[in-house]
């Protein structure tokens, strides 16, 4: 377990601890996929050198999940961002460009 592997699941411990079991875990399970990406695509190793550029890239290489999950993943990286590094503002997904159907307008 890396270094932003082991400060990441510290971070998230007391997150899994309230509300639905099973949506904290997803939740948790996704936030560290994150922090695996991380570690091996960007070659991160120190939660001080995160940027937005870095989650932006996250998104982008994730582009065959639907609209939805995607949304799912920002939420989990939002939570696991505000943990260890609260100065971050991250950005959200722009979910057009992950397959999400159209709005149409109904009379």
């Amino acid at each position: 377990m890396g270094q932003l592997q082991h400060r990441a699941s510290a971070a998230m411990n007391a997150y899994r601890r309230k509300g639905g079991k099973q949506n904290r875990r997803k939740q948790v399970a996704m936030a560290l996929r994150f922090v695996e990406y991380l570690e091996f695509e960007e070659r991160l190793r120190d939660w001080d050198h995160l940027s937005a550029h870095q989650i932006i890239r996250y998104y982008k290489s994730r582009r065959e999940l639907s609209a939805r999950t995607i949304y799912n993943h920002f939420l989990a990286v939002r939570e696991l961002v505000e943990q260890v590094r609260p100065d971050l503002i991250v950005p959200e997904p722009k979910l057009e460009l992950f397959g999400q159907p159209k709005q149409e307008n109904r009379k």
